[in-house]
C-alpha cells in the first residue's frame, strides 16, 4: 500500500508547505502538487517551487508532480527544474506529466503556450527530458543542449485524454508510466496515453482526495 495525498492550502489556496512535515511524520509515501495556473483570479502556485519548498522541510517524502503542463513551458527549462529538485531532495521527484486542460485561458495566452498540437508538442519534449535531466548532450529544437550537473531521471509518469488527437501518441520508451497507473511496458498494446484513458485504480495504490497515485518507486 502506498498513500499519496495533495498538499493541503491555506484559505487563501497558498500551499501549507509546513503540513508536508506532518504528513511525512504520519506515513505517508508522497504528498503532490497539480499544475492549474488559469490567470483569472482562481488561486494557483507553481508546483516546481512550491515542490522544492516542500523538499526543504521533508526528509523522506516524495515529491509528485501530479501533473505537469509540458506545453506551458520550454523543455530545457523544465529540465533543469527537474534536474535541480532531483539534487537538493536527494531523488525524491516523481514526474507527472500531461498536456495541460486550459488552452485558451488568460495564463496560456500570456505565456505564449499553444492552444492547439499539444499532443506533438508533449511527446517532443518527452523525448529530449530525460537525456537533459541526465546531463547528456541533447538536441532542443535545432540546439545541443548539456545540463549539469547531472541527476537521477526521475519515474516519468504520463496523463492525458483521449479523443481529438490531444493525448501524447509516440513519448519515449522505458521510464514512463501512465497515471494512475503501472508503469508502461514496452510493446503492450496502446501507448501510454490510451492507458491514461483507463481510469480503474491499480491494485496497491491509496489516494486521498480522489487522486489515485502510482503504486511504483517507494522514496
Amino acid at each position: 500500500m502506498r498513500l499519496t495525498t495533495s498538499l493541503p492550502t491555506d484559505d487563501r489556496g497558498v500551499p501549507d508547505v509546513a503540513k508536508a512535515r506532518h504528513l511525512e511524520q504520519l506515513g505517508y509515501d508522497a504528498v503532490g502538487m497539480a499544475d492549474v495556473i488559469v490567470g483569472d483570479g482562481t488561486p494557483g502556485a507553481d508546483p516546481a517551487l512550491t515542490l522544492a519548498a516542500t523538499a526543504a522541510v521533508t526528509d523522506r517524502i516524495g515529491l509528485e508532480f501530479g501533473v505537469l503542463s509540458l506545453p506551458l513551458r520550454p523543455v530545457a527549462w523544465v529540465a533543469s527544474q527537474i534536474q535541480t529538485l532531483q539534487q537538493l531532495s536527494g531523488g525524491r521527484v516523481v514526474l507527472g506529466v500531461g498536456i495541460g486542460g486550459f488552452p485558451g485561458s488568460p495564463f496560456w495566452r500570456a505565456v505564449g503556450a499553444p492552444a492547439t498540437g499539444r499532443g506533438r508538442w508533449t511527446d517532443t519534449a518527452l523525448r529530449a527530458l530525460p537525456g537533459l535531466i541526465a546531463g547528456r548532450p541533447t538536441l532542443v529544437g535545432e540546439t545541443e543542449v548539456t545540463l549539469g550537473p547531472a541527476a537521477a531521471v526521475p519515474p516519468i509518469l504520463v496523463g492525458g485524454k483521449l479523443g481529438g488527437g490531444h493525448a501524447p501518441r509516440d513519448p519515449v520508451r522505458g521510464r514512463l508510466g501512465a497515471l494512475p497507473h503501472h508503469p508502461v511496458r514496452p510493446g503492450g498494446q496502446g501507448g501510454p496515453a490510451a492507458r491514461a484513458g483507463r481510469r480503474a485504480r491499480p491494485p496497491g495504490a491509496a489516494g486521498l482526495g480522489g487522486r489515485p497515485r502510482h503504486p511504483g518507486r517507494r522514496p
